[in-house]
């Protein structure tokens, strides 16, 4: 009796848990990757970061700009235009999206 469907289930579930061991300690993305297009729709009324962002009367350049900007400004917008209750709680659960999309990729 042959089980191979148990062998690719167990070893999807194997290359899962690696991918999570993978993502351990710090890790770094880049924002565009944080704030994918499917998060931006999921979360507010845009269809990516960039329109979010300008629609918000914010541009950045480069991290510099962008580290620049009043975060108060910024909870403010982010609190009027998506369900979170400022940036770090908006970026925490971009961050929670961007892990599990990394371990469950095949």
């Amino acid at each position: 009796m042959k089980n191979n469907g148990f062998d690719e289930f167990s070893q999807h579930l194997n290359d899962m848990a690696n991918r999570a061991k993978e993502l351990e300690g710090n890790q770094s993305a880049p924002l565009d990757e944080l704030m994918a297009d499917s998060f931006i729709q999921e979360h507010t009324e845009h269809l990516n970061f960039d329109s979010w962002f300008q629609a918000g009367g914010f541009s950045a350049e480069s991290n510099e700009e962008f580290n620049a900007i009043d975060e108060s400004a910024l909870d403010q917008y982010v609190s009027t235009s998506t369900s979170f209750k400022d940036w770090q709680d908006m970026l925490r659960a971009a961050v929670g999206a961007w892990g599990l999309n990394r371990i469950l990729e095949s």
